[in-house]
């Protein structure tokens, strides 16, 4: 069985599985996920608790004796497994049998960051994934995003309009661990204040430095120094650049909207309205609109597809240089009609 990371608290409410994998690369998701495992265990009964790393060193058959010997104070045992090192032939073997053979009065958790293909590909990994509830702690595209926001709030009991969510999502720049921070504030605030636009904005700013929308406005003011200084700040946050394209292609996308419009003789106010722009990049679409003509907005649209595939396809550094190029032509640092070469 596969959950997202925000369906496990429903998950829970049903069952309590012997076996339990979360892997990805976000930590906030994965944290939460073991704060409830933990909890339920608790709950259920598995007092006793382990928490073991794998590393190549890790002597398996101590750990195996360990595990058989039984507590007299404890119902179950709880046991948190985290993979620091690829484990080593024994080990694989062993966590393969376990998957397969789990222990009825052992609740296991394995814990895996980002892995290779190869590591992935393993059988004993693919044993975890067929045979554990396994939940997903990956970096969360748009879409998932949403899921998540909406999930969060209503644990949270907070009930935000859609236009209140869309702030929410654009001051957290879909990071995770963003947005629970602001939400876990926002939860403590008397309710007339929760949801104030301005409010949240002074929330947002006292812990996000520099946010992916914050890069945006640089890029609409057509800063190109800060272009290349910021974008380099977000990749020092670990922002990844897929989050970053997503952007950039969104306002290149809602600039052609603007352009096509003032082309037919409508009102920018008229458009803003009907395509849910709220105030705060109001002044900045306005501003930046005039800068562009309709072919160079196509030619950037065409090349967030190109730099796409480069972060489906290549290396991170790779996929760096390709959307700083981008960002330099959407910023008039570089003219946008020059040939896109990455090779």
């Amino acid at each position: 069985m596969r959950l997202a990371s925000w369906d496990l608290a429903k998950h829970l409410q049903r069952q309590f599985a012997p076996l339990y994998l979360i892997w990805g690369e976000e930590p906030w998701q994965k944290q939460a996920a073991l704060s409830q495992l933990r909890a339920k265990a608790l709950a259920q009964g598995f007092t006793e608790r382990h928490r073991i790393e794998i590393t190549a060193q890790l002597d398996w058959q101590s750990l195996q004796q360990d595990l058989q010997h039984y507590s007299l104070f404890a119902e179950g045992r709880f046991c948190e497994l985290y993979l620091a090192e690829p484990p080593s032939k024994e080990g694989a073997l062993i966590l393969q049998n376990w998957s397969v053979h789990p222990n009825p009065d052992t609740v296991m958790v394995l814990a895996v960051g980002k892995l290779e293909t190869k590591l992935q590909n393993s059988p004993w990994f693919q044993s975890w994934l067929s045979h554990a509830v396994s939940i997903s702690s990956h970096t969360l595209m748009p879409a998932e995003f949403h899921n998540w926001l909406k999930n969060r709030c209503e644990q949270l009991n907070l009930k935000p309009t859609a236009e209140q969510l869309q702030i929410l999502t654009e001051l957290s720049a879909y990071q995770v661990a963003t947005a629970a921070q602001l939400l876990d504030k926002i939860s403590l605030l008397p309710e007339a204040q929760r949801y104030q636009t301005e409010f949240l904005h002074e929330l947002s700013d006292s812990h996000i430095p520099l946010s992916v929308f914050a890069y945006i406005s640089t890029l609409l003011k057509l800063d190109k120094e800060g272009t290349i200084r910021n974008l380099y700040n977000l990749k020092e946050q670990g922002i990844e650049s897929i989050l970053i394209l997503w952007a950039v292609a969104r306002e290149v996308r809602t600039l052609m909207i603007l352009k096509q419009a003032l082309q037919q003789g409508k009102k920018l106010s008229e458009v803003f309205l009907k395509e849910g722009i709220y105030r705060n990049r109001q002044a900045g679409l306005q501003k930046s609109v005039s800068q562009f003509s309709l072919d160079e907005l196509y030619s950037l649209l065409k090349e967030c597809g190109e730099v796409d595939q480069l972060i489906k396809t290549q290396g991170a550094e790779r996929a760096w240089l390709a959307l700083e190029t981008l960002c330099l032509r959407f910023a008039k640092a570089l003219p946008v009609s020059w040939p896109v070469i990455y090779d």
